[in-house]
């Protein structure tokens, strides 16, 4: 029985001498009262149309904080509710599997496998044990481990003779029902495809491999991929249409029935093709909702992924979130991930905009980047009279028009005359102004891709921990305040990579001189204590191996501190 809170009459005393429009909310109030006498289930969709109307009202009058209140109320006893309910399904599901699983039922071996290889595709292992006799095999899945009391039900699927028994794992891997084993029998692929033709009387793409995924024996049929960029790119396709690009891995449900005798040879005998029995396959809707608001994505995230702007690397950890999700049947979940997804470009839009107004491309990006670190190398150039450096600076000045125009590559070419010209200036002032304006700008830069990598993951963790806790299958629950504050710690490692270095390349700068070369060996003595660092640290080695998001920490602050050391080697 539901909290009281929850039904018809509570609300009809609440709202009693108010104008509230809550025709909806009481009707979804209706719907749980029946909802509970159809079983957990049915309660579980009852309480997400009544939360979904909740809020509803409560956006509708957010200036009433009695309807607020009340709203808030119901939200508790929604959540309440659906955990027990939740209990309720998962204690009923397992049950239901107890009673299919009665491993000495003959039905195991034919009409109660179809549904087990239907979870087989939605992801959910199997347990399996395969019996082979000659050129003949049958096949058990179970949920539970299968015992050794099974096989003589698989023997009676043999006229005798020697017959040898493999324990397996049957997943869906590379578009197939794969079975995996310790030891790969030869051929043993068309084998379980015949066997499962005879026992299902439908047709699976099978293959099968050993604990090496290397190993791998395929029932050699072709497979058409499940490919939504295809899906996207075309008009939608009809029931039959969609079904046929999948026609070799899904069951035969059409005009006849396939049967197969031991060599996999198949014989077609007719089916009954009435109304009442559907010949196609029937889709999980919520799969199919997942996909379809995938592709409309599509378009937005790849724009978004091609614009280059920071927020781009929390990205990938958010769609493989929402992929893994749907992959699991966890589909609430999955569409979280999918909201985090579209929050995400919406609260970047204006930096998309912004760079594809100024950038006109993908190679502004890298262009500005490399003009601003050039530009600050030229200028100490000039200001310390150097030879040539009016003539780079016109040179800069094209390649600034020739970005105007889209001409790239004309760009980077003239740059490349800059910085080469640089080179030799910085080399023929043994090392110089130019050289240590370029060691300060190089480390000043690490620092913040340090922060900017710190910063994506931080937000990373945080969103995926977020659609967690909002994933009524999942029990446990992160405190999102305290994972902050743990999380805000990682910049800690800025501490060791500290402003000690800019400092005394800012003095080398200022310096002429024996001075100037006191504050080179100073400097150098820095590097060597951060190159140290960064080469024994543990937080840098864990935060480069995290499950959320790339980054290359490590690798970005040994490449820059070697250069760093090179340059003032020579300075």
């Amino acid at each position: 029985m539901a909290d009281k809170i929850l039904t018809e009459a509570e609300w009809k005393k609440f709202a009693k001498g108010r104008t509230v429009k809550d025709a909806a909310l009481l009707k979804a109030m209706a719907e749980l009262g029946k909802a509970e006498r159809a079983g957990p289930d049915a309660v579980l969709k009852a309480l997400d149309e009544l939360e979904k109307q909740a809020d509803a009202l409560a956006k509708a009058h957010k200036a009433d904080k009695e309807v607020a209140s009340q709203v808030a109320d119901i939200g508790k006893a929604v959540a309440k509710q659906r955990k027990l309910s939740e209990q309720e399904a998962k204690a009923a599901a397992k049950a239901q599997e107890e009673a299919e699983d009665d491993e000495s039922s003959p039905a195991q071996l034919t009409t109660k496998l179809i549904p087990l290889m239907r979870e087989v595709r939605k992801g959910n292992p199997m347990h399996a044990l395969i019996a082979l006799g000659g050129p003949l095999a049958a096949v058990l899945l179970s949920r539970r481990p299968i015992t050794a009391s099974s096989r003589k039900l698989l023997a009676g699927e043999f006229d005798g003779g020697s017959i040898k028994y493999f324990p397996a794992q049957c997943i869906f891997e590379a578009n197939s029902h794969t079975f995996v084993l310790e030891t790969l029998p030869a051929g043993i692929a068309k084998k379980l495809k015949a066997a499962l033709l005879k026992q299902t009387e439908q047709r699976y793409k099978v293959r099968a491999r050993g604990a090496d995924p290397n190993e791998v024996d395929d029932d050699g049929d072709l497979v058409e991929p499940d490919d939504l960029a295809e899906d996207s790119a075309d008009a939608p396709r009809s029931r039959g249409e969609a079904l046929a690009a999948h026609a070799d891995d899904e069951p035969d449900t059409g005009d006849t029935a396939t049967r197969g005798s031991s060599d996999g040879e198949r014989t077609d005998t007719p089916t009954d093709t009435s109304p009442d029995t559907p010949s196609d396959p029937v889709a999980d809707p919520e799969q199919v909702r997942f996909d379809a608001r995938l592709r409309e994505m599509r378009a937005s995230i790849e724009r978004f992924a091609a614009s280059g702007v920071a927020e781009v690397a929390k990205l990938k950890p958010l769609l493989d979130f929402a992929t893994g999700k749907a992959a699991e049947g966890l589909h609430r979940a999955a569409h979280q991930g999918l909201d985090a997804v579209a929050k995400l470009i919406e609260k970047a839009a204006p930096k998309v905009g912004a760079e594809s107004a100024t950038a006109a491309g993908d190679g502004m990006t890298g262009f500005k980047s490399r003009i601003t670190e050039l530009t600050a190398a030229l200028k100490t150039a000039l200001d310390a009279g150097r030879d040539g450096a009016a003539e780079q600076r016109a040179r800069m000045a094209q390649a600034v028009a020739a970005a105007g125009k889209q001409a790239f590559d004309q760009a980077h070419g003239l740059l490349d005359e800059v910085e080469a010209w640089l080179g030799t200036a910085a080399a023929s002032a043994g090392g110089g102004l130019v050289a240590l304006q370029q060691s300060r700008l190089a480390l000043d830069g690490l620092r913040q891709r340090v922060s900017d990598q710190l910063d994506a993951l931080e937000q990373a963790v945080i969103e995926q921990v977020r659609a967690h806790n909002a994933d009524a299958d999942n029990e446990d629950e992160f405190d999102e305040a305290e994972l902050t504050a743990g999380l805000r710690r990682l910049h800690t490692l800025l501490d060791r990579l500290d402003t000690r270095l800019i400092d005394k390349l800012d003095e080398a700068l200022s310096a002429s001189g024996a001075d100037r070369q006191q504050r080179h060996r100073e400097a150098q003595a820095i590097v060597t204590e951060y190159r140290s660092f960064v080469g024994s640290d543990p937080l840098i080695a864990q935060i480069d191996a995290n499950g959320f998001l790339d980054t290359a920490i490590r690798r970005e602050a040994e490449q820059t501190l070697t250069q760093l050391a090179e340059r003032l080697q020579t300075a």
